[in-house]
C-alpha cells in the first residue's frame, strides 16, 4: 500500500481498488450535538452519489468504542475511475461545502491499494477474475467490523489518554496489518467456494450473502453485551 495526504475537509479516508471495484472507508468524528445533522447530510450525499456511474453502495455507522462520537462510512464503486470521478465531482464539492458549514472540518488521508490482492488468495488459479463487487464489499465489512470492535474492546481503553487523531492513527496502524495478513487471508480462504465458485448459482450467491448478514447481526448482538468500554 502507498499512503499520501490530500487536501480535503472530509476525514481519514482509506481508498482501495486498482483495476476493479473500489472502496472508500472514512473515519469521522461527529460531535454529539451535530449527529442528527450528520445523518441528514449523509442521507443527502448518498442519494446524490447513487446517480453517479458505477455506484454500488454507501453505508454509515457509529460503532461502539471508547469514543462514541466516531463514525465509519463506506462507499463503493465498480472501478477506481468511477470512485475518483465521484470524489472529484462538483456535486460532491457542493456537499463538502455544506458539511463544513453545518458540521465541521478535518483532514483527509488516503491509503491506496488493490482489494484484488486480498481476494486472489481465494482464487483457484491466477486466471480467475476478481469476485463480483458486492461479494468483496460484504467480505470486507465482515472482516472489518469484528476486527475494529475487538480492538476497541480489548485495547481501546488504553487510548483514552490520547487525543482523537493520535488514537485513530495508532488503531489504524494495528488494524490494517491484522486485516492484511491475518483476517482477510483466512476469511477469503474460508469463503473461497462462495467467492470463486466453479459454477455460479443464484441460490448459492444469495445463501452466502444471507449468511454474512446473519453473521454481522450476531457479531452486533455479541458486542452489544459489553457496552462502551
Amino acid at each position: 500500500m502507498v499512503a499520501n495526504d490530500v487536501e480535503d475537509p472530509l476525514g481519514d479516508l482509506v481508498v482501495s481498488g486498482a483495476g476493479g471495484p473500489a472502496l472508500a472507508i472514512a473515519f469521522q468524528r461527529i460531535p454529539a450535538d451535530r449527529q442528527q445533522a450528520y445523518r441528514d447530510w449523509q442521507d443527502g450525499i448518498s442519494q446524490v452519489a447513487r446517480r453517479f456511474p458505477g455506484f454500488i453502495s454507501a453505508f454509515a455507522e457509529c460503532p461502539m468504542s471508547e469514543h462514541p462520537e466516531e463514525w465509519i462510512t463506506l462507499i463503493s464503486f465498480d472501478s477506481r475511475e468511477h470512485l475518483e470521478g465521484w470524489l472529484r465531482s462538483p456535486e460532491r464539492d457542493h456537499w463538502v461545502e455544506r458539511y463544513v458549514r453545518e458540521i465541521g472540518q478535518y483532514e483527509l488521508r488516503r491509503v491506496q491499494g488493490g482489494l484484488e490482492e486480498w481476494f486472489a488468495i481465494a482464487a483457484r488459479d491466477d486466471r480467475q477474475p476478481a469476485p463480483p463487487a458486492w461479494k468483496m464489499m460484504l467480505t470486507v465489512i465482515l472482516a472489518l467490523y469484528p476486527t475494529l470492535m475487538t480492538l476497541n474492546l480489548t485495547i481501546g481503553p488504553a487510548f483514552r489518554s490520547f487525543d482523537f487523531a493520535t488514537a485513530m492513527l495508532l488503531k489504524n496502524l494495528m488494524s490494517v496489518p491484522i486485516l492484511q495478513w491475518i483476517v482477510m487471508p483466512l476469511l477469503t480462504k474460508v469463503l473461497g467456494p462462495w467467492l470463486h465458485p466453479k459454477r455460479r448459482r443464484r441460490l448459492t450467491d444469495v445463501a452466502g450473502a444471507v449468511g454474512i448478514v446473519v453473521a454481522l447481526l450476531l457479531f452486533m448482538l455479541f458486542f452489544s453485551m459489553f457496552g462502551y468500554p
